[in-house]
Formats: C-alpha cells, sequence, structure tokens
C-alpha cells in the first residue's frame, strides 16, 4: 500500500489543527479584552505562597518567578535585633529566611520580576530600604502594607516607591465622595498608588484613584469567582495564591 498520500493528509491535517488553535487563542484573547477592560500596563501579582507552595520561603519565591507573573510578593518584620526577616508573623526563637537571602534569590533568578515587600511592621523600612539599595533592586522593588499613620515614618526613610493600604467600609466603598477625599489623601502622603482589598472597592473607586493619576492594586481572588469579579473593576494590577487561573487562561495578555 502506498502510505504517502495518507502521511500527506496527517500532516496537512496537523498543520490546520495548528492552525485552528492559533485563531482560536486570538478569539479567546479578543474576547477577554472586550470582557474585561484591561490597562496595558495590567499586571498580576504571584502572592507569597501562590500555587499551594509555604509562604516566605525560597520554594515560594523560586515558584513565583517560575509562574509566569510580572511581581512576586513577600512579608518582612524586623525582630528584636532589628534584623529584617520574610515572615508574615513573628515568633521569638523562631527560624525565618532573611529578607537579604530572598532578595538575593530573586536577583540571582530573575533579570526582570519586580518585588512587592509587603512592610507588616512600618520599622522594618529603613533596614529593608538599605538591603534593596545594596542589591541594585531599586528599580525592581516597591512596599505595600503601608497604612496612612505609617507614612510620615516610612516615606522618612525609605527611596523606593510605596502603596498605600486602604480599608473602606461598606457604606464609604459606595460614596464617589469617599474615593475622592482617599485619593487627594494619598497623593499628598506621596503614594503612588492604593493597596486594596478587591472586595472593599468599586470599580467607581478604581476610575476615580486613575484619574488622579494613582495606580489600583487588589488583593487577594484566589477563587475562578473571585478572580472574574476583580477583573471586572479594571485594576491596574491583582495580587492571587493563583496566578495561573489567570495567566494560563489567556485573560492577562501582554
Amino acid at each position: 500500500m502506498n502510505l504517502k498520500p495518507i502521511k500527506k493528509l496527517i500532516v496537512a491535517g496537523t498543520a490546520v489543527t495548528a492552525v485552528a488553535s492559533v485563531v482560536k487563542k486570538k478569539i479567546e484573547s479578543e474576547a477577554i479584552k472586550s470582557a474585561y477592560t484591561l490597562p496595558d500596563s495590567f499586571t498580576v501579582t504571584a502572592h507569597s505562597g501562590c500555587n499551594g507552595t509555604k509562604d516566605n520561603t525560597i520554594e515560594s519565591l523560586r515558584e513565583a518567578i517560575n509562574s509566569g507573573a510580572q511581581i512576586l510578593e513577600l512579608d518582612i518584620l524586623d525582630d528584636e535585633n532589628g534584623n529584617v526577616l520574610m515572615t508574615h508573623d513573628y515568633e521569638s526563637g523562631k527560624e525565618y529566611p532573611s529578607f537579604e537571602e530572598g532578595l538575593r534569590f530573586i536577583k540571582e533568578n530573575s533579570d526582570d520580576i519586580k518585588v512587592n515587600v509587603d512592610l507588616k511592621r512600618s520599622s522594618a523600612s529603613f533596614a529593608a530600604d538599605e538591603i534593596i539599595r545594596s542589591l541594585g533592586m531599586e528599580d525592581r522593588c516597591f512596599f505595600t502594607g503601608v497604612n496612612e499613620k505609617d507614612v510620615p515614618a516610612v516615606a522618612s526613610t525609605v527611596s523606593i516607591p510605596y502603596y498605600i493600604n486602604i480599608r473602606s467600609s461598606l457604606k464609604e466603598m459606595f460614596d464617589e465622595e469617599y474615593w475622592i477625599s482617599v485619593a487627594s489623601r494619598i497623593n499628598a502622603l506621596g503614594g503612588v498608588g492604593i493597596n486594596s482589598n478587591f472586595r472593599l472597592i468599586t470599580k467607581k473607586g478604581v476610575e476615580i484613584c486613575k484619574k488622579n493619576s494613582l495606580l489600583v492594586s487588589v488583593f487577594t481572588p484566589d477563587s475562578e469567582t473571585e478572580l472574574n469579579y476583580a477583573l471586572t473593576l479594571s485594576p491596574d494590577n491583582i495580587t492571587t495564591r493563583n496566578p495561573e487561573l489567570i495567566l494560563s487562561k489567556r485573560r492577562f495578555v501582554k
């Protein structure tokens, strides 16, 4: 039997399938972009402990780097001796990775991923800023976890940008005047943007902040339903423990 015609059909069929796959992905991408009005600079942040890893560990940093997210998040605080540690909570006598160790690992394993340094104690800001500058990572790091009351102390000790955490009440989040006031305060305090729980901000709140030249980052939608809702807010960034739910399904297209 002459198998050449059959082989040609198989090859042709494979090519058609490949083209169809590319076309399908493009159609999906266009549908996604029309469904969610996302800024061109939209980013995804891999929350500490993403994809089932343990929070604030070298393993979690490696997973975040490999996830395809543009930013990774880690938590820091200072201990009683002034050492800056990579942890959300501190228990005396327990071992934690140092912030310097974590940041050095990031620098050695990625040339471009940015770092959201979430301050769990504002007192750690000065030492953390020194570590960031000593490693030449100023252009790749920014602080979050900064509350309005912490700004004077943080602003006087850091050289890198900081987002200011906003926690609105259910009543406030639907009040346009509240968001106008927030935008005015954040600009006066020198923040580059706001960091808010995705459940406590509305699309109008996002729009008002953006009109006032502020970036809007929301945290931490993790489930499919939560991420779908967070995307409708059109923020500049979403921080999630499941970055693949956005990245692999092409909801975010660079």
